[in-house]
């Protein structure tokens, strides 16, 4: 019936509807799986970034009670808080041996505000000198990043100063797990 000019080559239509349809059930397969890695390395970095800055905080009630000030060498317990300077952002601790909170010691947690970092809220935290060892003995460090983790809510975490863990930064807004 159909006759054939030449040396016809090529794809047949059904050939190349097969081919289309192994490239969609693929796809189907590695999306999913992408967006899995993909929402575990967000988590992850900011679980690592919130730890960092817990361990900062341990490190920073160590050093200042070597701070010279006698505000800060009588007071073996330090609050630590977050402040901005400029665009610069600093972990500070307080002493208050002398009855008003003096500034004991202070680092820089980082040179520039990483992209993804939503927000730092530090409540309460305190860090506490037991012989050698620096504990955190209370309050929190909270982590919102700019990650979507779905419609409405971000990745964030909160290190727990009284548990030592890292806990969901607010059930509502922020998951620090994915389930």
């Amino acid at each position: 019936m159909f006759k054939r000019f030449g040396n016809s080559k090529g794809f047949t239509l059904i050939e190349l509807l097969v081919v289309v349809a192994i490239i969609a059930i693929l796809a189907a397969i590695a999306v999913p799986q992408y967006m899995k890695y993909t929402a575990n390395a967000r988590l992850s970095n900011v679980q690592n970034f919130t730890k960092s800055l817990a361990q900062l905080a341990i490190g920073l009630g160590a050093t200042a009670v070597q701070n010279p000030d006698p505000n800060c060498n009588n007071d073996n317990t330090f609050g630590i808080d977050m402040v901005s300077q400029g665009q610069s952002y600093y972990l500070v601790a307080y002493g208050d041996a002398g009855g008003a909170a003096t500034s004991c010691d202070m680092v820089k947690p980082f040179d520039t505000k990483p992209s993804w970092l939503s927000q730092i809220n530090i409540s309460g935290l305190t860090v506490e000198l037991r012989g050698t060892e620096a504990v955190i003995t209370g309050g929190s460090i909270k982590v919102i990043s700019n990650y979507v983790a779905k419609s409405g809510t971000y990745f964030g975490c909160t290190y727990d100063g009284t548990k030592h863990l890292l806990v969901d930064a607010d059930s509502a807004t922020a998951i620090c797990s994915i389930k």
